[in-house]
Order: structure tokens, then sequence, then C-alpha cells
């Protein structure tokens, strides 16, 4: 509070001089008493839009900072407690690539689960499910190594699925994802705050 206190006192004084040099017919105290009221209104706006911070902007924001080439998207399910991040990779067949066929576009889509202790679900249907508590949240290391290895996962993934399409006798492609690697990544993240659950 002392620090915010002296923040709006520095902006006020400096509205003060500005409104108070430009606006003679008006009083000093007037003129500060608007100023004041201004810059309490600005602070209570920023205050409000740093409170919003939650997983799921918080994700969302690491998203776009770091996964550019692939669709993904986030899936809040408020009823089972459960955050998916879902994410899809396109591909043609090798002969629309080199333009000798028209074949339509292969899609594969898989999806992380964040869950709580009262979610349920179905484990294999997901890539990688990830636990956490819904009053304490999760950490932002955490978060955000998980988006940074999902890129990592998309990137090998891309490379992969050509190796699919070639091997005549795959039937099923799958990515893969390696726990170790991303418990490697969320240590070299930095410093940790609690980023909470998102409220209705």
């Amino acid at each position: 509070m002392l620090c915010l206190h002296s923040i709006a006192l520095s902006a006020q004084n400096k509205l003060v001089e500005t409104f108070f040099c430009a606006n003679d017919g008006f009083s000093y105290d007037l003129v500060k008493e608007l100023c004041m009221m201004k810059v309490m209104e600005i602070i209570q706006k920023r205050g409000k839009s740093v409170a919003k911070e939650d997983i799921l902007t918080f994700l969302d924001q690491q998203i776009d900072q770091k996964v550019t080439d692939y669709d993904v998207a986030l899936d809040w399910n408020t009823k089972n407690h459960t955050i998916e991040i879902i994410f899809r990779l396109y591909l043609a067949s090798n002969e629309e690539l080199a333009g000798e066929e028209e074949v339509e576009a292969i899609e594969f889509e898989d999806g992380i689960l964040l869950y709580t202790e009262k979610s349920q679900f179905d484990a294999n249907d997901y890539l990688y499910t990830m636990p956490f508590e819904r009053k304490k949240g999760i950490e932002s290391t955490t978060l955000a190594g998980l988006v940074t290895y999902l890129n990592e996962v998309l990137d090998q993934g891309m490379s992969d699925i050509f190796d699919f399409l070639e091997d005549e006798e795959a039937e099923v492609f799958e990515l893969t994802f390696d726990e170790a690697r991303l418990q490697e990544i969320i240590e070299n993240e930095g410093s940790a705050r609690w980023i909470p659950y998102p409220k209705f």
C-alpha cells in the first residue's frame, strides 16, 4: 500500500502541475482533488487487471509466445474441474505435397489434461495428464515448462508423421511425451509463483 500511495502522490503532483497551468480558472484544491480521483481510478483498474491472471490466461499467454506454428486451444470444463490443452497437427500426404494427386490432408488431434482430485476422466484419452490442487493452483514454472515442452513435442511429431506416412506397415500414429524431459525444462524456468485456478 505504501508503494502504491507513493506512486499515486507522484502521479497526482504531475497531473496537478499540468492541469493547473493550462486552466487558470480552477482553484488549486479542486484540481488536486480531481487529479487524485483520476490517479486512483487508474490504479484500481490496473490492480483488477493483475488480479485476473489465472491458469487460463497464463497458459493462453504462454501459448501465444511459444507455440506459433500449431493450432492450440484451451477447454475449461467447469463442472469437471479440468483444463484441457488441445492441439492439432495438419499434414498432407507426400503425393499431395508433390502435386501428384489430390488427397485430403491428415489431421491429428490430442490433448493434455490438467485435473483436480474431483475430476473424472480416462487417462488413455490424453497424451499427458497433470494433477493440481484447485485451491492452490499451479506454479508458473510448471505451466511455462509444459508449454515449452509441448512445442518440442509438436515439432518432433511433425517429423515423426512423415515417417509414419512412408511406413506402409504402420497403422497408428502417436505423439511421444517424455516426463523426464518436461521436468528438466521446468527446473530451468526460473523463479516460480502460484497461478490460481480461474473463477467463474
